[in-house]
């Protein structure tokens, strides 16, 4: 910390707040993940972890730069669909200046210019764009044309054009919290869409409830916020903002919004065992956090913004000069062991983390956002001097990935389509009452097929891996 503030009289910059970094958010966004690096990494159980020294390496993967100072992720998600991922922008702000030059070598890329704005093309799909010496912008996928309009907007706009449910989630961040996720579900539900969920839900098949009054409830839902707070632990909470009362919810809040979290991917096995607050117009379950559950939690939207180089001032090489790492035969083959080691350790870890969220899955479920994510982020980590035999097995991986989650959302489109058939022959209507009970049995025979699946497929994965990881270590003579 005294670092940091004797590095802000140096250079005369403050650290500019997350409003700065919101106004340049995109109005589409619906997501937004906000860390406050500096804080979270000064806080007592980061330091006894040694979170910092360890950086992204031993399991830690926190998915933002250690070496930030503030991290904003924004994106828009398909609710509706498996968290569809429909691009991404994050927002970095750093102590010292960026250089573009700097960062298009190491990301083996090239210097390119849009309206007089200078970016940087990078191989791993992505635009680097400098707002401002400390700020760097970072997009994904590298649509030119859609960066160009949106680095157009931001000429004519000076304010926040997020929705006005993002703009109060930001407030959090700039309290006792060091991590804000929110989601605006605001006009996303319909009443219809609400009640076919409520008629499957497992945690109300053997209740006595009103449907009619929870539809209408749930319908009027504004936006999630999750938010963490670090001290000597780490302490979570998960809130749901309603426009109606949440009191209809009562004797059914905790078990329901469980469900939900699992269906979506969300729920952290400790959130179980958090304690349910009923507020005015907003069902929250708050308690303990794992630093396990933190890492899933950054990695919610698979951004590897960890892996940027944000190169010290003085340091960095200038546009015409070359990058240390390739100067010299011996120099070469160091940052190809350096750059091959790091992809690899990640895709090796990404999977070990696969196999045990499949494994200790309370019960087996359809994990295409988890699948798809995987192969998201090995297509977005950066690829500059890796082995080109390790980029093939990577990009197998990644499309092996891929067809684990589509053999998944095919199963989920048979399994709605059986479900309406047992509904229909249920004497299904609107009326109320549930065939919950009716559907479960088969839901889960599915699943357990799936898992089954996902764990064998996940088996060729890891033996693929240590064949790689041998020939590796036989190629450099360096333990992968």
């Amino acid at each position: 910390m005294i670092l940091t503030l004797v590095l802000l009289l140096a250079t005369g910059q403050a650290p500019a707040n997350y409003y700065e970094l919101l106004r340049r958010v995109p109005e589409s966004a619906n997501t937004i993940i906000l860390i406050d690096a500096e804080r979270m990494l000064m806080s007592p159980v980061a330091m006894k972890e040694r979170w910092r020294e360890k950086g992204n390496s031993e399991g830690v993967t926190l998915h933002f730069p250690i070496n930030s100072v503030r991290y904003m992720l924004a994106s828009k998600l398909d609710f509706t669909s498996n968290f569809e991922d429909q691009g991404d922008i994050a927002l970095i702000e750093t102590l010292e200046s960026v250089s573009l030059p700097f960062l298009a070598k190491t990301e083996g890329g090239y210097l390119d210019a849009i309206d007089d704005q200078e970016v940087v093309y990078s191989p791993r799909d992505a635009f680097f764009v400098s707002f401002k010496p400390n700020i760097l912008g970072v997009f994904f996928p590298a649509k030119r044309q859609e960066l160009g309009r949106w680095l157009r907007s931001l000429k004519r706009l000076d304010r926040p054009q997020v929705s006005e449910y993002l703009q109060q989630a930001v407030k959090l961040a700039h309290g006792k919290n060091q991590m804000v996720i929110a989601m605006d579900l605001t006009d996303l539900f319909t009443p219809r869409m609400v009640r076919d969920r409520l008629h499957r839900a497992e945690s109300l098949a053997s209740r006595n409830v009103d449907l009619d009054t929870l539809t209408r409830v749930l319908t009027s839902a504004r936006g999630v916020t999750l938010t963490m707070a670090a001290t000597d632990r780490l302490q979570g909470k998960i809130r749901l903002d309603l426009g109606e009362s949440a009191s209809p919810m009562k004797d059914v809040a905790k078990a329901l919004f469980i469900e939900v979290l699992d269906k979506s991917d969300m729920l952290l096995e400790e959130m179980k065992d958090w304690r349910l607050l009923l507020e005015a117009n907003a069902i929250s379950l708050e308690g303990r956090l794992s630093s396990k559950g933190l890492r899933r939690l950054t990695e919610l939207i698979p951004f590897p913004a960890d892996t940027i180089e944000l190169k010290q001032p003085g340091n960095e090489p200038s546009e015409t000069s070359p990058v240390p790492q390739s100067t010299g035969a011996s120099s070469a083959r160091d940052a190809k062991v350096t750059a091959s080691k790091k992809y690899f350790q990640r895709i090796s870890q990404r999977l070990s983390d696969l196999r045990t969220e499949v494994k200790e899955a309370p019960k087996a479920k359809f994990a295409q956002k988890m699948l798809n994510d995987a192969a998201r982020e090995i297509d977005r980590m950066p690829v500059l001097n890796v082995d080109e035999e390790l980029l093939a097995y990577g990009s197998g991986v990644s499309s092996t990935l891929r067809n684990m989650r589509n053999l998944s959302k095919n199963a989920g489109l048979d399994y709605q389509y059986r479900m309406a058939e047992i509904q229909s022959n249920a004497g299904y209507g609107y009326g109320g009452g549930t065939v919950a009970g009716a559907t479960t049995s088969t839901h889960r025979q599915m699943t357990a097929v799936l898992q089954s699946n996902e764990l064998a497929i996940l088996t060729m994965l890891e033996e693929k891996t240590a064949e790689i990881r041998k020939k590796m270590t036989l190629n450099y003579q360096v333990e992968f």
